[in-house]
């Protein structure tokens, strides 16, 4: 379990570490959507105001493909639109995310585990439920497994992915979830789950 509080803090850290100087402002750019400051939504102590602005920012992070050209200014723009909509995800009470050991292992990558949670929080909020229950983690690894084949020539070859790809393709993925996961945390030590939004 230590891993995966590592693993989501290395993350919560290089995207702070990335987001632009001058994040106090909102950021536009051409179409994507607005993001507001999270230095402000902290300070406020509220994310009902931001609701919206986490959806669109989780939709377009969705939405745009990993650049092959390193444009720099997009990359910027995902990392402060990740940061916001991880942010929110901690504050608000809208959605709650559970990763134990049958799903974390196949999220072996930062860009992949951003859009897992993105289909969360658009999933809880579309749907009106924080609960995270079998079809949340359904529909989120379904956004994911979409955003891994769209970005597969940009993030490479990766394993627990192409595993979850083979399960859904053979129409086997629901039961790897409520069958054999369930048997696979039970094996585990008993911190195999943690509630992390």
């Amino acid at each position: 379990m230590k891993h995966v509080i590592y693993s989501l803090l290395a993350l919560m850290t290089a995207i702070a570490a990335n987001a632009s100087a001058s994040f106090d402002r909102p950021v536009t750019l051409g179409s994507t959507p607005l993001i507001p400051s999270v230095a402000t939504m902290e300070k406020s102590g509220l994310s009902s105001p931001y609701d919206n602005a986490a959806i669109k920012c989780a939709k377009w992070i969705l939405s745009v493909n990993i650049s092959d050209n390193d444009d720099e200014s997009l990359n910027n723009l995902r990392e402060e639109a990740s940061e916001f909509l991880l942010t929110w995800m901690d504050m608000t009470d809208k959605v709650h995310v559970t990763l134990g050991h049958e799903i974390y292992p196949l999220l072996e990558n930062k860009e992949i585990l951003v859009a897992y949670l993105a289909g969360a929080a658009i999933y809880a909020v579309e749907n009106q439920t924080s609960v995270y229950d079998h079809s949340m983690k359904i529909h989120s690894l379904g956004v994911a497994i979409s955003y891994y084949q769209a970005n597969k020539s940009q993030l490479g070859v990766l394993t627990g992915m192409d595993y979850l790809i083979k399960l859904r393709d053979t129409g086997k993925l629901d039961y790897y979830l409520t069958e054999i996961a369930p048997m696979l945390s039970e094996a585990l030590p008993s911190v195999a789950q943690r509630n992390i939004y």
